[in-house]
């Protein structure tokens, strides 16, 4: 699916996203979907706070979603599936990446999830990214997002 190019400032005077149209299909309100030429300025991270990652279900089974269904630690070192009540032994780490990209017209904050996150990060993996923590590698860790910085990517949008 192809989507028209804009500006952050196009963006804003088209009042993309802000329609407040509701799919008759499923009665959410519609997104707009748009794409934009970018450089990243500044991405949100800190070695100390988790919201960099979500904890998601391992199973990588028939279901090609499952794997994307968020799982709770239990309390006892096992995580629970929100969605379908399994009870797991560990956890996948997925990026919920926060980022500033800019273009001519301006700029704005934006969030890629899993493997779009995963690109914008030169392929590291959520996961390797966590063990850089874990191995109390902070240097690293920083590395992984400080190599991010200043690239341009075409952003496939919804708003």
């Amino acid at each position: 699916m192809s989507s028209q190019r804009y500006s952050f400032q196009e963006v804003i005077d088209q009042k993309l996203g802000m329609s407040g149209e509701i799919n008759p299909n499923n009665g959410k309100v519609k997104s707009d979907y748009f794409s934009v030429l970018g450089t990243i300025n500044a991405l949100a991270f800190s070695a100390d706070k988790k919201p960099w990652y979500l904890s998601v279900n391992p199973d990588e089974g028939k279901d090609a979603k499952c794997h994307l269904y968020k799982v709770t630690p239990s309390g006892n070192g096992t995580y629970i599936c929100d969605k379908n009540g399994k009870v797991y032994n560990s956890f996948v780490p997925r990026y919920i990446l926060r980022f500033n990209a800019s273009d001519y017209s301006g700029n704005q904050w934006m969030t890629a999830f899993g493997d779009t996150a995963q690109t914008i990060l030169n392929g590291v993996s959520a996961t390797a990214a966590k063990s850089y923590i874990d191995e109390g590698d902070v240097e690293g860790y920083n590395k992984v997002f400080k190599d991010a910085q200043f690239k341009r990517f075409v952003f496939r949008c919804s708003a």
